[in-house]
């Protein structure tokens, strides 16, 4: 059973991985995505065929996957990076993601020069870890199951923090964030967070085990279900295609937002008057109305240049434009709801009425503003 899903996983990985290969938009991170699923596809077929007949059939296979675990994180991370990054070239300084991998096969190097007869003397036949082998390969390969096990930890806390910081650089350009498929990132950073914890749960059964049983089918599991996922997205709902500089006009150098606002030379007399305009604008002309709203367009039609209302939204509102937006939003959504004079529309018809755009998007902001769910609400309002 394990080993026909091990193929079925290593084949899933390989056509996904011809996909990627050939699918024109992010090329760049599309390659990533591409070699993590062709390393996924290896490390299954090999798992697949961890038996003592196919090495003695094909010494020179073995060991051949040692080390390629140190690849899977990496590449989901460069996946991520690059496919929320605005830049269209790679970073020649990620080259330093592939070094432990690089430093694995130096290290391999002595025994894959050696002839297909030394190798066969090595295989171990009282083992289910038959690659092992004997004297200082069998100590490295438990060096560098910990090492991959350490290296999941930190590359999974480097995706999700990429992850973060582009939901927060969005959510200081627009009000509707749901376009921008950033939600199914988060399944990722799931996904590479359980891939974590059943690979460190997998050595540590492996390492308290009285017996010779291999726990690690239980991290190829957890790869059949990642592989699973990616191949739907990719197939069946292809990722948004569209940049942030496409959709709004923003020029690209414009795009990063700052961090700390001492050198942008607006004074806080500036800042006072620059909020005012906003509130006034905010609660008599309801900006917040319209569904598309961004940071380009109202700090154009305020005659403000973007960064000031930035500034203003952070240091005198304490809020990213996304937030400040969508506060009015269920504000409104309240005071109509209320009212009683929109009881003919659904809670979500009366939110799309309010800016909103869609379901999930405005049942998160309305729970995380109020700390209560719509319908909870809405039953409150209905009682009094």
């Amino acid at each position: 059973m394990i080993k026909a899903l091990l193929q079925l996983t290593s084949l899933q990985s390989f056509l996904l991985f011809l996909f990627l290969i050939f699918t024109r938009t992010h090329k760049i991170s599309n390659y990533f995505l591409a070699a993590f699923a062709l390393i996924v596809s290896i490390l299954c077929f090999f798992r697949s065929m961890e038996d003592v007949s196919f090495y003695i059939q094909y010494p020179h296979l073995m060991r051949v996957e040692w080390g390629m675990l140190l690849l899977l994180w990496p590449l989901v991370y460069l996946f991520v990076k690059y496919f929320l990054s605005l830049s269209p070239n790679i970073d020649s300084k990620d080259v330093i993601h592939f070094v432990p991998y690089a430093v694995n096969l130096i290290i391999l190097l002595p025994f894959f020069l050696q002839n297909a007869e030394s190798k066969i003397q090595m295989i171990n036949h009282y083992t289910p870890f038959i690659t092992q082998g004997f004297y200082g390969y069998n100590v490295y390969f438990k060096v560098l199951s910990i090492v991959v096990g350490i290296q999941s930890l930190v590359y999974t806390s480097m995706i999700m923090g990429t992850v973060k910081s582009h939901k927060a650089s969005i959510e200081q350009l627009f009000s509707d964030t749901s376009r921008f498929g950033a939600s199914w990132f988060y399944i990722i950073v799931y996904g590479m967070v359980g891939l974590s914890m059943l690979y460190i749960m997998s050595l540590s059964l492996n390492a308290t085990s009285l017996f010779l049983e291999d726990y690690l089918w239980l991290f190829f599991l957890g790869l059949f279900l990642m592989i699973v996922f990616l191949s739907y997205r990719s197939f069946y709902q292809p990722f948004y295609s569209q940049t942030i500089p496409a959709m709004v006009g923003i020029p690209v150098e414009n795009l990063a937002v700052k961090s700390t606002y001492a050198e942008s030379g607006i004074s806080e007399m500036a800042i006072q008057k620059l909020a005012s305009e906003l509130t006034h604008i905010f609660e008599n002309e309801k900006r917040y109305l319209k569904a598309d709203l961004n940071v380009a367009e109202l700090s154009e039609s305020i005659g403000a240049p973007r960064q000031y209302l930035s500034q203003v939204l952070s240091q005198h509102f304490h809020k990213s434009f996304y937030d400040y937006v969508n506060d009015y939003r269920v504000k409104e959504f309240k005071s109509r709801l209320s009212s009683g004079k929109y009881s003919h529309l659904t809670l979500i018809g009366l939110a799309f009425e309010c800016g909103f755009n869609s379901k999930s998007s405005f049942n998160s902001v309305f729970k995380k503003s109020t700390g209560i769910t719509p319908s909870a609400f809405a039953a409150t309002v209905k009682k009094s």
